[in-house]
């Protein structure tokens, strides 16, 4: 603390009196400014831990982080837990729908119809005409 023994000052003086506080403000000045950096560094390697945590997720279940990163990005991992989640429904589904679907095209032929009437003797005459084509 000061100690102020006289009941008035000159300008000189009161500088003299202030100069030590003149550094320790400095110093703190200083530190705030370091501290406020390595906060705006936290938030920047937050946000990267979010953008990581959201890629991996995306990789367990098979979607493409690099193109389709810009439709699951959120603010925390749950809301993009949960878009990720319907893109591999989506991807799922339209996995499915694009799969191959047998249609009712089977072609009969005189084999077959042979084959299911039970008559030998023509399904041994549709295989040796196909013999002789």
């Amino acid at each position: 603390m000061l100690n102020l023994e006289k009941d008035s000052y000159s300008k000189d003086e009161v500088i003299e009196l202030f100069k030590p506080f003149e550094t320790e403000i400095t110093d703190l000045k200083n530190n705030v400014i370091e501290g406020n950096k390595a906060i705006e560094k936290v938030k920047e390697l937050e946000k990267d831990n979010l953008i990581n945590n959201i890629k991996l997720e995306m990789a367990k279940v098979g979607l493409d982080a690099d193109t389709m990163f810009d439709l699951v990005e959120a603010n925390s991992i749950e809301k993009a837990q949960a878009k990720i989640t319907k893109l591999a429904e989506l991807k799922k589904q339209n996995k499915i729908d694009n799969s191959f679907r047998p249609e009712d095209h089977k072609q009969t032929d005189e084999y077959s119809n042979a084959e299911k009437q039970g008559d030998v003797q023509g399904m041994l005459k549709s295989k040796i005409s196909k013999l002789f084509q």
